[in-house]
């Protein structure tokens, strides 16, 4: 199985105020400090990412999300954005946190270097809890 690592902020979601703005718009806000780049529990899917996500699922690959967020209640927004149905709040194959037949989100793992922690979460990201496992 093939194990694609992918960051999270800005690559599979954006800052809610970029919607339908162009690649260098939105690097104009993140220069200007547009105010909901830091409201990261509203984040949203960048474009085509869960089409994107949902092929190389498709495919058999195993995705793993890189987050830059160290302090618990910004990992704990990312934790939401992941368990995230859409604004109909309705499990599919369009929503970071995919339900279907055929393929579907199916863990979840959030990692420290540093502190040599994982958070992992077996099953739907929406239905199941994180489990802490310490590395010495």
């Amino acid at each position: 199985m093939v194990k694609i690592m992918i960051f999270l902020h800005g690559t599979t979601i954006m800052h809610k105020n970029a919607l339908d703005r162009s690649r260098e718009g939105r690097v104009k806000q993140v220069l200007d400090g547009e105010e909901s780049l830091y409201d990261f529990a509203t984040y949203i899917p960048v474009g085509n990412a869960v089409r994107k996500l949902q092929t190389w699922k498709k495919q058999g690959a195993e995705i793993v999300y890189l987050s830059s967020h160290k302090r618990e209640e910004e990992v704990e927004k990312d934790k939401a954005v992941l368990r995230d149905h859409g604004t109909d709040n309705i499990p599919s194959d369009t929503t970071i946190c995919m339900h279907s037949e055929m393929f579907g989100t199916w863990r979840s793992m959030i990692m420290y270097p540093k502190k040599r922690v994982m958070l992992l979460l077996f099953g739907h990201p929406c239905e199941n809890e994180y489990q802490e496992i310490k590395f010495s």
